[in-house]
């Protein structure tokens, strides 16, 4: 699958989970669960948009469970955070 593919499918999970969670519990949930995938979105595309410049900057943030962890939970600062992490520690 390639990453176009993957973020559709991401996103139409995402889609579904938030039309239950809105069905079911209400739309304190609701709210919620959407500024988690406001999150998620833009920590992919700061990501993808970092990675974009790898040639230019010789860094490149690695698209798996931890990153899209770390940046669906805190966004765009999650982003910057894995930067900041991959500057200070790689050897």
């Amino acid at each position: 699958m390639n990453q176009e593919m993957l973020l559709y499918f991401g996103l139409g999970c995402l889609g579904l989970v938030l039309l239950a969670v809105a069905l079911r519990n209400g739309l304190k949930a609701f709210f919620s669960l959407v500024r988690l995938g406001i999150n998620l979105v833009l920590g992919v595309g700061g990501m993808i948009f970092f990675n974009s410049f790898a040639a230019i900057t010789g860094m490149a943030l690695p698209i798996n469970l931890f990153t899209l962890f770390s940046t669906g939970i805190l966004g765009l600062p999650g982003v910057l955070l894995l930067i900041a992490l991959k500057y200070f520690f790689t050897v």
